[in-house]
């Protein structure tokens, strides 16, 4: 099952979310995704540490994520959510 603590609540993105995001905004700008990441370091410090370390765990049990999900932006390819489990 996908870790999505944010979204039991409604009130903010999930983990997984947060990172489609960081990586949309960096393939766009590297100006928006400082601005983004900024947003979420000045909201909730220990929620970005949260997502920082998921996002070390998740690129490094599977390397190319990245790549993959620009393939998903550019219509290529799927997006295997069961990438982003923490198994």
């Amino acid at each position: 099952m996908l870790d999505t603590d944010g979204f039991c609540s409604g009130l903010r993105p999930s983990k997984v979310h947060i990172l489609l995001e960081t990586y949309r905004l960096e393939r766009e700008s590297k100006k928006e995704l400082n601005k983004y990441l900024n947003y979420l370091k000045n909201n909730n410090l220990k929620e970005y540490h949260n997502f920082i370390e998921y996002k070390r765990l998740v690129e490094k049990k599977t390397p190319n994520l990245k790549e993959i999900y620009y393939e998903c932006l550019d219509g290529k390819k799927d997006v295997n959510f069961d990438l982003f489990l923490l198994l």
